[in-house]
């Protein structure tokens, strides 16, 4: 689908005729409404087909609303619902300086991102580029609550992984965790010509 489609009925009667499972949700942004809604229309509401979305997080849950997501489930480095006291700690902090608001995955590597620099920065003695990049490759960090994140030498990062289903109040129950962090894959070259993952 493009990105921003709004149209899912050719979509739907595919999987209709496929009778899968599970449903492995890839889609972006507003696209997620009208997709769970013609879901549901159509007779297959999460609660009855299984959907494993990759970017549907708390803020995206509250936008839909859990109702229309109830049964399905998401694939993150981070939910709001991690019980590790960092991240309680992180959690309260943001949630007093914007009551009723979730953290989701991508607001906490934001976070995470602007802290790091700055430690990078602090351990390299200096802000060039090259000297910032080595110097991040050498920290773990683990104060928002995304368990020990580490930059490997590629620069991107080695993290836990998790899974989780939406609950109604819009939170993650956490039903699976990878054991240890999950080192990152480069691009395949094959599969995405022109692209590398290097510093």
């Amino acid at each position: 689908m493009p990105l921003g489609g709004t149209d899912f009925s050719a979509v739907i009667s595919k999987i209709k005729l496929a009778k899968p499972e599970i449903v492995f949700n890839t889609l972006n942004g507003d696209s997620n409404v009208s997709f769970f809604k013609q879901m549901a229309a159509a007779g297959l509401p999460s609660s009855k087909l299984p959907v494993m979305s990759f970017s549907i997080a708390e803020q995206e849950a509250k936008a839909i609303g859990p109702s229309l997501l109830a049964g399905s489930y998401a694939a993150w480095n981070y939910f709001q619902s991690l019980p590790d006291p960092a991240n309680k700690k992180f959690v309260a902090a943001y949630q007093a300086k914007y009551p009723g608001q979730p953290v989701d995955d991508p607001m906490a590597h934001g976070y995470l991102d602007v802290y790091a620099w700055a430690a990078a920065v602090k351990k390299a003695g200096t802000f060039d580029p090259a000297k910032v990049a080595k110097a991040a490759s050498t920290l773990t960090l683990a104060d928002v609550g995304l368990g020990p994140t580490k930059f490997v030498n590629n620069l991107s990062l080695s993290q836990t992984a998790y899974v989780g289903e939406l609950e109604p109040d819009g939170q993650f129950k956490i039903l699976w965790s990878s054991k240890e962090p999950v080192a990152p894959v480069p691009y395949d070259p094959l599969s995405f010509p022109g692209k590398t993952c290097v510093h």
